[in-house]
């Protein structure tokens, strides 16, 4: 029992957690005062209420359900921005404009809630990760930007020219110096030390120092609000505030269902940063989130928040990894900070009527900043230009258009970049003819002569990655390009394999050239196609096996099925002038001179071998040598032929009489490093470590002979 309390480290947590709901208290009372503004500020306190209200539900439910032990989850400040564009499209006035504005929010976490399920439940959360940076990225930055205007607005500076005058009198100027004095002091300290309690600490001293400037200044409560120096202390309503039936009558339908837009705009700008949150607490936490159950776990707690009058929200990083650092990573942590909220909710009308507004447009600069020196400006170290100037036509965007329609022109952007990317990457991942590339089929050495000689003129093309207009349409220019040539191509092989997909458009492309090459008496050879490529390239015909094309499993049936259209092609050729095979048989004298050289040395070999060690007879199929098993000898093929095989059991390399297996087991016992199996019936002879020995002590000549083949021939009789 111990054991368990420590391993939730309660006293950490609920210290850390006071210090931390403090501050947290205090950023959503700053950002309640940037919502509820103009026909909304008189309701400031109920805002307020709803921010802690929602971000206490938030915090809780995802603290008990969610993967990250103590996280905090409130509406990220581009949201909160969102926000500010509902409550400035509603036109109304009084209960009406507010109890709408609630309505609106309370929808939209619901509505957030149920897509968030809905997208954990189908499990596509994970597609989510290819979010592009410069769109997350922006998204902060013009949020940043936002804020910035907010907070000097909230200070009391404008950009209007005819207001500049009034930045000098008393009030206006001790009210904009002192917000800008303790949003660079706040900001300072807050990066020299990473201490959990400087900003409360800050906050509350500031405050104190305010109400002794505004005593030492004899200005009365009049005085301070008709400046704007406090909140309205006369403003209706309280942190928590209680909603009834009765206030739906006051609720205008119609304003609701119109903000259906902005709706869909928060919902996904959330989406976004909460995107991004996931991928830094993984990196920062050093766990692998199931991002599926992370959605739904977010969805139900923006269902719980919307139903509570709470507000829409997702995890924020930033926040909550600093309680890794502060030994605080447990849900004690995030509960703790869900009671401060409900408390301060419920207790703290009267300290909110305390806090001055420089503290709180202060403490907005001092958030400000950083997002737009983190986002904005470092990102021009991270991003190529390209991806810079996308990030800041975005942020751009978000500040004098939207957040939506920024998102909008940041995915059409970012998918046309995309595409433009993929297009330029080489879909030929090797370009090389039958002289270099062959199949694993045995061939006679006239015929190896041949493809020497000829190979040339059948190439090969093995393509890579997805096959699009752009790159394929390269491919098949090179490919009508080698039929201009002298001597023409016999045949073309393309290869598959590590084909991802392929558009639509590329696949007319290559219809066109299956339709071209055939007319040109050029066969074309597809390998690894998958059945809906074929349906594609062969929709013109009935039948599929009515089209001019050849289609097989494996490269290596393709090569083999290309070497078969070479030796026709040289038939033809032959027949028409039979010099050509003369040519070729010169080519072929002195290989076929070694050839039977090395035949005669193994008749010779072979039949003193025999005397002194084992013959082996394979029946066809059965393996002459077993991978990974241990080897009695070495074995020397004197008869049919054998195959290489890979782990899949296909077929890697073919080899006739005189080859060698597994040499160094004829010193001592080994394990075989390939498979070899009979191609036909096999005849082998063994000779293993002990009839080695006998061979040096009784037949040395025979010895010799037999290491002198090994080191000359050990690979001259495969292909």
């Amino acid at each position: 029992m111990k054991e368990k309390l420590r391993s939730l480290k309660i006293g950490s947590g609920v210290s850390i957690g006071l210090l931390r709901g403090s501050t947290i208290a205090i950023s959503l009372l700053a950002l309640a005062n940037i919502v509820f503004i103009d026909g909304l500020a008189p309701y400031v306190l109920s805002g307020a209420g709803m921010f802690l209200i929602g971000t206490a539900i938030l915090c809780l439910v995802t603290a008990l359900f969610g993967k990250f032990p103590a996280p905090v989850v409130t509406s990220p400040m581009p949201v909160v921005l969102a926000m500010v564009v509902v409550a400035e499209s509603i036109n109304l006035q009084g209960q009406a404009l507010f109890h709408t504005f609630i309505l609106t929010i309370a929808s939209c976490a619901v509505f957030t809630g149920v897509m968030f399920w809905l997208l954990g439940n189908l499990k596509v959360a994970d597609y989510f990760r290819y979010i592009p940076f410069s769109l997350s990225a922006a998204a902060l930055a013009g949020s940043g930007l936002i804020l910035l205007f907010f907070a000097l607005r909230l200070a009391g500076l404008s950009w209007e020219f005819d207001s500049l005058p009034r930045l000098i009198e008393p009030a206006i100027f001790l009210k904009w110096f002192l917000s800008v004095l303790f949003g660079v002091v706040l900001l300072y300290l807050t990066n020299r030390w990473k201490n959990v309690w400087i900003i409360p600490l800050m906050f509350v001293s500031f405050a104190v120092c305010c109400h002794a400037i505004f005593w030492i200044l004899d200005f009365s409560n009049e005085h301070v609000v008709r400046d704007s120096l406090f909140l309205d202390l006369d403003s209706t309503g309280t942190l928590f505030t209680p909603y009834f039936l009765e206030d739906l009558r006051d609720v205008e339908w119609t304003h609701v269902f119109a903000q259906s837009f902005n709706v869909v705009a928060l919902f996904v700008v959330l989406l976004i940063l909460t995107v991004v949150s996931l991928s830094q607490l993984e990196l920062g936490a050093r766990l692998d989130f199931d991002w599926n159950r992370e959605f739904k776990v977010h969805g139900l707690a923006n269902v719980l928040s919307g139903l509570g009058g709470g507000i829409p929200g997702g995890v924020i990083a930033a926040v909550s990894l600093p309680n890794i650092r502060l030994r605080a990573n447990t849900p004690i942590t995030s509960i703790t900070i869900a009671v401060i909220l409900v408390f301060f909710a419920g207790f703290g009308t009267k300290f909110v009527g305390l806090i001055p507004i420089p503290a709180i447009s202060g403490f907005l600069l001092s958030i400000a900043y950083p997002l737009i020196h983190e986002w904005l400006i470092n990102s021009r170290k991270k991003l190529s230009r390209i991806e810079y100037g996308i990030l800041v036509l975005i942020c751009l965007t978000i500040v004098f258009w939207g957040f939506l329609q920024a998102i909008i022109l940041g995915l059409i952007i970012s998918l046309t970049l995309l595409i433009i990317r993929v297009s330029r990457v080489g879909v030929i991942q090797s370009r090389t003819t039958l002289k270099d590339t062959r199949s694993h089929t045995f061939r006679s050495i006239p015929e190896g002569e041949l493809y020497n000689a000829y190979g040339e003129q059948v190439h090969i093309y093995r393509l890579q990655g997805y096959l699009l207009f752009g790159n394929t349409h390269s491919l098949v220019s090179e490919i009508r390009q080698h039929t201009t040539e002298t001597p023409g191509p016999v045949c073309f092989v393309i290869d598959l394999t590590e084909v991802q997909g392929v558009d639509l458009s590329a696949s007319d492309s290559l219809r066109k050239l299956c339709q071209f090459m055939p007319r040109q008496g050029v066969p074309i050879i597809f390998s690894a196609a998958s059945l809906r490529f074929k349906e594609e390239i062969a929709q013109d015909y009935i039948n599929l096996r009515d089209a001019p094309i050849e289609w097989y499993d494996s490269e290596d049936l393709a090569l083999e099925r290309s070497e078969e259209f070479l030796l026709r092609w040289y038939n033809e050729q032959v027949e028409v002038n039979p010099d050509l095979k003369v040519a070729l048989f010169d080519k072929s004298y002195r290989r076929l001179e070694h050839f039977f050289d090395q035949h005669v040395e193994i008749d010779l070999l072979i039949e003193d071998l025999v005397v002194q060690c084992k013959v082996i007879d394979y029946p066809d199929q059965d393996y002459i040598v077993s991978k990974d098993e241990l080897q009695l000898g070495m074995q020397i093929l004197i008869a049919g032929k054998a195959n290489a095989t890979d782990t899949v059991g296909n077929i890697v390399q073919q080899c006739g009489r005189g080859k060698i297996f597994e040499h160094k087991s004829a010193i001592e016992k080994r394990v075989a490093i390939q498979s070899w199996i009979a191609d036909g019936p096999c005849r082998t002879v063994l000779v293993t470590p002990f009839d080695l020995t006998t061979l040096e002590a009784n037949r040395s000549e025979v010895s010799t002979r037999l290491f002198r083949f090994v080191m000359q021939y050990s690979d001259s009789s495969c292909r």
